[in-house]
């Protein structure tokens, strides 16, 4: 099934290369995470996150962290309650962060979602790994996958366990 999502249910221009960067959920439950960024009324950044329940369409904008970083990977829980609880990366040059939140299953349209930073990487990796994948493991440990293959950043794929 293919589903087109417009600049208007996103809530953003989408420009070249700055489209639909992350999926996660189950079934015809979905969050999709769109790396291009809009500027909510008091000044800061957010990343569109666009929620799929079947047929209808909602979208949430994430509070972003930095003054450049953009969102590149999700990796989320819906509750039976209708929440939904996410980890995500933020990241650019220089910015590599997992953040966490919690969209609330009755969150109004374009509701904005502000995560805390549960582990800021920039500090240990120093733009050595372009971090571009995550999962959660049941055991509570969060997964990474960087994708070294750019301008900036070259080298192997690796993956990286970060502990409770």
């Amino acid at each position: 099934r293919n589903r087109p999502l417009t600049d208007d249910e996103i809530g953003v221009h989408l420009t070249t290369n700055h489209g639909a960067e992350a999926l996660c959920g189950a079934g015809d439950r979905l969050l999709v995470g769109i790396e291009e960024r809009g500027t909510l009324d008091n000044g800061s950044r957010y990343a569109p996150i666009v929620r799929l329940d079947g047929d209808k369409v909602s979208r949430a904008r994430l509070q972003l962290t930095t003054k450049t970083g953009k969102l590149s990977a999700l990796d989320c829980h819906f509750a039976p309650d209708g929440s939904v609880d996410f980890v995500g990366i933020e990241r650019h040059y220089g910015v590599e962060r997992v953040l966490h939140g919690t969209l609330p299953a009755n969150a109004p349209d374009g509701a904005v979602v502000v995560p805390t930073v549960a582990v800021d990487l920039a500090p240990v990796i120093h733009d050595a790994y372009n971090m571009e994948g995550i999962a959660r493991l049941s055991d509570g440990r969060t997964v990474l996958v960087n994708d070294n293959q750019g301008n900036h950043v070259s080298g192997p794929t690796k993956l990286f366990v970060l502990k409770r």
